[in-house]
């Protein structure tokens, strides 16, 4: 914790910080990160630049509050707001991505992340026929998720495949997106696992598979990005989504601020923040594994991960021999059976790290860990992170953990 945190200033020595960024929804999680180290930090936020500037006014409101630093999200749309940040003569902080050349600290999505999660996802399924899909208008973020979801797939010895609609894509004159869609998606061949650069535009998958009457997610499974809660929840079909860190970055673009304007040295690259989770729905419970051997052991882990099981229990649920069924089960989902029970008990534990408030011991046992050392040691090697520091990560920013 910064010494700037740790005191309790004053009223008159209060840091005051604008948000030069709209109050949509859009903004909201990022703004929700912001304000909870606001909280921490004792600042004074305000929020009105945007309101100002529409109205031209935007000179005299600055000129009438001394702002200490801005946190910003700069469209190249918008160059009166870049401008207007730009010339404010405090340290600024920026979580957008269109303007990657102005000399501006930044914390930012790591979007090429995303895409590696999306690609293990659908992976871990069994799944060998993969599939990047998005819309050309998203061109800028999106290539980075493509290059995550092919940089996952090549390292399985898988080559994925990529559509683009719009100015990218070749297609019947006349012909409707969703139309143009269905016939691609058939000719890529099926089972076929999408990744959909966000969750609107894997509406476009679903509407393409119902439209040709092929089954989700037996036929195609689909997985998207943004864990909206009406797309994904609400859905005809439930969509898999990827949850991504939007407070997590406000939350870090605002300390990175306070150390700015405590004379830090600015970062020399932008900061990266790695997306949340895989949230299983529907549109991804499918097991596209052909050899019927090594579909009933992972069915027989699925059912027993949560207990003390082993290699050789899971080999006792086949007809064949633990190296036997090591070797096909290789083959088949590029992965070791010890790596498929630690994979579902990680996932089980996330889940209940994000949505229960039970303590970490207990989350532990109810996983199949045989201890809490036991669960951080296989969440380090598999996703990068401890348990605690995933549970904080789900929970508000400046959370301290369980």
């Amino acid at each position: 914790m910064s010494e700037s945190r740790n005191r309790q200033p004053s009223e008159k020595s209060r840091r005051r910080i604008l948000l030069a960024m709209d109050m949509g929804a859009f903004t909201a999680e990022r703004r929700h990160g912001v304000a909870q180290y606001a909280r921490e930090a004792n600042w004074i936020l305000e929020t009105r630049l945007m309101a100002f500037l529409s109205q031209g006014k935007h000179e005299e409101y600055l000129a009438s509050v001394k702002f200490d630093g801005i946190i910003a999200l700069l469209f190249g749309t918008n160059s009166l707001l870049v401008k207007t940040v730009i010339n404010a003569g405090v340290p600024v902080v920026d979580m957008w991505q269109d303007l990657p050349d102005l000399n501006i600290p930044r914390v930012w999505l790591d979007h090429r992340s995303v895409g590696r999660m999306a690609g293990e996802h659908l992976l871990d399924l069994g799944l060998k026929n993969l599939l990047f899909y998005s819309h050309s208008v998203d061109r800028r973020i999106a290539v980075f998720r493509r290059d995550g979801f092919f940089e996952v797939a090549e390292a399985r010895g898988i080559r994925a495949r990529e559509l683009w609609w719009e100015g990218q894509s070749v297609y019947v004159p006349g012909q409707d997106r969703i139309t143009w869609l269905s016939e691609e998606i058939k000719r890529l061949g099926l089972p076929l696992g999408v990744f959909a650069v966000n969750d609107a535009v894997a509406g476009d998958i679903l509407d393409a598979c119902e439209q040709e009457r092929l089954r989700i997610p037996e036929d195609v499974a689909v997985i998207g990005c943004d864990n909206d809660p009406i797309l994904s929840e609400l859905g005809r079909i439930p969509l898999t989504s990827i949850d991504l860190a939007r407070e997590r970055i406000g939350y870090e673009a605002a300390a990175l601020l306070d150390r700015l304007m405590n004379n830090e040295p600015a970062p020399d690259q932008p900061i990266l923040i790695g997306p949340t989770r895989v949230i299983p729905r529907r549109s991804t419970q499918i097991l596209a594994v052909k050899d019927p051997d090594v579909a009933q052991a992972v069915h027989y882990i699925q059912d027993h991960f949560r207990e003390p099981i082993s290699v050789g229990d899971v080999a006792n649920s086949t007809y064949l021999s633990r190296r036997r069924l090591q070797d096909r089960f290789r083959s088949e989902l590029g992965h070791g059976i010890n790596d498929e029970i630690a994979r579902q008990r990680v996932q089980f534990a996330q889940k209940l790290l994000a949505e229960s408030k039970h303590k970490i011991t207990t989350i532990a046992t109810l996983s199949g860990f045989s201890s809490v050392h036991h669960m951080s040691k296989v969440f380090r090697r598999t996703i990068g992170t401890s348990p605690k520091q995933l549970r904080t990560h789900f929970q508000s920013p400046g959370a301290s953990g369980i």
